[in-house]
């Protein structure tokens, strides 16, 4: 499960049956089952990954704009287009990856949030 301060609250739980269900809160409809919490997680992770397979980048930047993420960019960046440039370049930080490249999982969007998260207490990133 990711911390209280994350993104995205994802919600896994042991059912009486056996096995767990999971589910992210702030988005209906990514819900999942598994035998294992292990199981169950990365379930959610490939049902994200799906969501966020259909969209395009705008579709994706669009996405981050309805989270916490959107806050946070608010007291980073200046505006829109200075926050899409910091996620569409390449950054030392995220193994020389461009940060958007890091949307296909729950724990990629985390650690984007992190990130920012040290970059508004004044860490290089």
């Amino acid at each position: 499960m990711l911390k209280d301060k994350s993104i995205l609250t994802t919600i896994i739980q042991e059912v009486p049956e056996g096995g767990f269900i999971g589910f992210i809160e702030e988005i209906p409809g990514i819900n999942t089952q598994g035998k294992t919490k292990e199981e169950t997680q990365n379930n959610l992770d490939e049902a994200l990954n799906l969501v966020m397979d259909m969209a395009d980048i705008n579709k994706k930047i669009g996405f981050l704009y309805n989270t916490k993420i959107h806050q946070l960019s608010l007291d980073i960046f200046r505006n829109k287009e200075e926050f899409i440039k910091w996620l569409t370049t390449d950054n030392f930080y995220f193994d020389k990856k461009k940060p958007v490249e890091y949307l296909e999982t729950i724990s990629g969007i985390q650690f984007i949030y992190e990130r920012m998260e040290g970059m508004k207490i004044g860490d290089n990133v």
